[in-house]
């Protein structure tokens, strides 16, 4: 609910920062499959927390780009605004798309991993805290989970350790002041099933 300073903070500290659907929300892009009540709700609803310099900031950002040799997306390589990977097969179709052996996804909220080896079909699975992959081998779609609002039934903040100098992929997850949140989400006059939710991790 603190779009501004969620923004200054996210422009003075990230490395690598790409725009995501909610952004895409505020230039009223409605997706067919859904989202689209909340996401318009929240853009207008939180107006008053945007500075023009940040708006700008944010029209500027791609949905898509690259960390060395790791491939970034919002949604996927296909799609990467819109597009939910939650099956092996979308991930299949993903993989034949992206171009970096290794690529990090979110938009689900959930944290995922899938990987493809050469001659196998593609598997996929959720991740929980603790999990750690070898992805030393083979093509893959990681997605962290979310921080703000979690998909699969944990409340804590979802993040994920990416280590190319041991080739892992660290799932981990992060208490925080989820009453809190629900209460300034509240206080935003944002849509108090937004704040709901936060409590139920989804």
């Amino acid at each position: 609910p603190q779009h501004y300073h969620a923004v200054v903070w996210i422009d003075h500290k990230a490395a690598r920062i790409i725009h995501f659907n909610a952004d895409s929300a505020e230039e009223e892009t409605v997706h067919p499959h859904g989202g689209a009540v909340h996401l318009h709700c929240k853009a207008s609803t939180v107006e008053g927390y945007r500075a023009p310099e940040n708006v700008a900031f944010l029209e500027g950002l791609a949905p898509q780009g690259a960390e060395g040799q790791v491939g970034l997306y919002h949604a996927s390589p296909r799609d990467p605004v819109w597009e939910y990977v939650v099956s092996a097969l979308l991930a299949e179709l993903c993989l034949d798309a992206q171009p970096n052996r290794i690529c990090l996804i979110g938009h689900s909220h959930v944290a995922l991993s899938f990987v493809r080896h050469e001659g196998a079909l593609t598997t996929g699975e959720p991740q929980r805290d603790g999990a750690e992959l070898d992805v030393a081998g083979g093509e893959w779609l990681l997605n962290p989970g979310s921080v703000g609002q979690p998909r699969d039934g944990d409340p804590r903040a979802a993040w994920l350790l990416l280590d190319l100098e041991e080739e892992t992929a660290s799932y981990h997850r992060a208490a925080y002041d989820v009453a809190g949140a629900a209460a300034a989400i509240r206080a935003a006059r944002l849509p108090d099933s937004l704040a709901e939710r936060l409590e139920y991790g989804q």
